[in-house]
């Protein structure tokens, strides 16, 4: 097959793009480029030559897909994928360590998600899907890998595809502008060259993100540091870390919040619930971790029909708070467990389903707008059929818009997984997991593998949906940075074009990566400074009040001090003003006893 000369242009995406017309091998590798967010399917039909932009933010990562395709009557032996240095303006460059190289691994689905008459989000159903990654290299050393998948040199059968993933990350001190890169292809039967151009914004995204929430490794062997830090890499929190580890993931990989375990034992067709702790036992655990962490304990899950365990699930929360640690509740708001007001709610963190958003939305709105409370999101299982999905025979959009996207329309401010390690007895070949119910949930909480098949013991190798998790918070941080520069109502007017709520978002990739381009531009145009990834608390005067537990001195100890408390919780403070009101220079739980204490007294 020959590669004509002038090239087509077609902006939809990420990367220029230009085979080299230089040499051609009818026997010889086809060769094209996709876009991050695009699934190549064994057998789909080589692309002509396309053209893309690669644009990125500092401090972010970028995909791009290499397709090898073998011709016809001819199978592919000994490819291989390198990809160059990113030479820039003014002698600037980005390293190719900054690149890591996957070959996609495919999997076979022989039971598709469930799909519901009158869906307006459907799965795609069985067949074979890129979804798993073997790396090229060791993450931490960058020496060559080798186990019983070997990413490379690799094979390609007669007319098959075999999709390399190329993921760049942009270091946060990166110059402005473009920067260009040669990716070789090279295998027995020839070679072909293909060229990258990146475009650099002037801005960085902060190194603490500001979508939050987190996730779970359940299996014992893979709860390491390396697997903490690949999740961390992919902008989600563990749930849970070795308390040695918690000074090095913070400082080196921005670990912002820990789950410090205590629950109620109330969840899900189970409705009864231990006593809370008692205040001292909360201050203690607290006392045990770094100073800097948000510290929360989910301590009820699924808990909507558990009405009878109300006044126990507010009794959890008033110990909690006063002891320094933020109760987090997986249900949606219901009326008696708002308290007896916002600041006597049953949680500091709410977690919703999308199909309870509507029932619940007055309850959402009255939470989402009250400083010191956050809603998540979070949809494990097929249970609707209207909202993104995580499941491996969903279209790729699912698996990034509601982070982003949806989660920013809404006021929502973090998204969780159950865990993403659930995995069948061979989850390199078999995805093909049952809900509860019996259901076909292929790849339902099971975003990462096992990294012993590919040279990596001990620790979890990324999927491709989790990196589309990452992408979508990337999205979430795009809107943030409008926001904080006072373009929060263009930037929303933006979001809600492709994700209004969980019931009205776009399923055309190429939309969403558009919008994305444009909230991109706005952020560049503003020449933002620099900014600390965490604003301070705005400093409060104390005009005089003889009420302990009064932080703003107006003679009343209410809602508002508590508001002034937790801006300052966990930090090193001094004086009533900033909720430090037994004036040990640090503002915690005590502090809130003392407000508790006091409080409209």
């Amino acid at each position: 097959m020959s590669i004509k000369k002038s090239y087509w242009m077609l902006f939809f995406s990420s990367v220029i793009i230009l085979v080299s017309p230089a040499k051609t091998y009818s026997a010889g590798p086809l060769v094209w480029l996709e876009d991050g967010m695009t699934r190549v399917f064994k057998n789909d039909p080589a692309k002509t030559t396309s053209a893309l932009t690669l644009f990125s933010a500092g401090n972010e990562y970028e995909m791009f897909q290499i397709v090898v395709k073998a011709p016809p009557g001819n199978t592919l032996t000994g490819v291989s994928v390198s990809v160059s240095d990113f030479l820039g303006p003014n002698n600037n460059k980005i390293s190719a360590d900054n690149v890591s190289l996957y070959r996609e691994h495919y999997i076979n689905v022989t039971a598709g998600s469930k799909k519901r008459a009158g869906d307006t989000n459907s799965p795609l159903g069985p067949g074979m899907y890129p979804d798993a990654l073997v790396p090229f290299k060791d993450p931490a050393t960058k020496a060559d890998l080798t186990g019983r998948f070997d990413a490379s040199p690799f094979n390609v059968l007669t007319s098959d595809n075999q999709p390399v993933l190329a993921d760049v990350y942009i270091p946060g001190a990166t110059p402005p502008g473009q920067y260009l890169a040669n990716v070789s292809v090279s295998s027995d039967q020839g070679s072909a060259t293909v060229q990258i151009n990146l475009n650099v914004w002037n801005f960085s995204l902060p190194k603490t993100r500001s979508l939050k929430g987190f996730t779970n490794i359940w299996n014992s062997q893979y709860k390491t540091k390396s697997s903490y830090i690949e999740l961390l890499k992919h902008r989600l929190n563990p749930k849970t870390v070795n308390r040695s580890d918690e000074r090095f993931l913070i400082d080196n990989y921005s670990l912002d919040t820990i789950d410090i375990g205590l629950v109620s034992g109330a969840g899900y067709g189970n409705c009864t619930a231990g006593p809370p702790p008692s205040i001292a036992a909360v201050q203690a655990e607290t006392a045990a971790h770094e100073k800097d962490l948000y510290l929360l304990t989910s301590y009820a899950n699924e808990v909507w029909d558990c009405t009878s365990l109300v006044p126990t699930f507010l009794q959890w929360a008033a110990n909690l708070r006063a002891g320094g640690i933020h109760p987090e509740i997986v249900t949606y708001p219901l009326d008696t467990l708002m308290g007896t007001d916002l600041d006597h709610t049953a949680a500091d963190i709410w977690y919703v389903l999308p199909k309870h958003f509507n029932q619940a939305k007055s309850n959402i709105n009255k939470l989402v707008n009250h400083q010191g409370i956050q809603v998540r999101s979070y949809n494990p299982l097929v249970q609707d059929g209207f909202s993104p999905k995580f499941t491996i025979d969903f279209p790729p959009v699912n698996a990034r818009i509601m982070q982003g996207f949806i989660n920013q329309s809404l006021g929502l401010t973090g998204t969780k997984f159950w865990r993403v390690d659930n995995w069948t007895t061979d989850p390199w070949h078999n995805p093909n997991l049952l809900s509860q119910g019996g259901q076909p949930v292929p790849g339902e909480g099971a975003m990462v593998y096992p990294g012993d098949m590919v040279g990596l013991p001990g620790q979890v190798v990324s999927g491709v949906r989790m990196k589309w998790f990452r992408e979508g918070s990337e999205d979430f941080e795009y809107i943030q940075i409008l926001k904080n520069a006072g373009q929060g109502q263009f930037a929303l007017d933006l979001a809600k074009t492709v994700g209004a709520d969980f019931q009205n978002w776009t399923k055309d990739k190429n939309l969403l990566l558009s919008v994305r381009q444009k909230l991109g531009e706005k952020i560049h145009s503003l020449n933002l400074p620099p900014v600390s990834p965490i604003s301070p608390p705005p400093a409060i005067s104390l005009t005089g009040s003889s009420k302990s537990g009064d932080a703003n001195g107006d003679n009343l100890v209410d809602g508002q001090d508590y508001v002034i408390w937790l801006q300052n919780y966990n930090t090193q403070a001094s004086g009533a003003a900033k909720g430090d009101f037994d004036g040990n220079g640090v503002v915690d739980g005590r502090d809130y006893v003392i407000w508790l204490n006091n409080y409209l007294k």
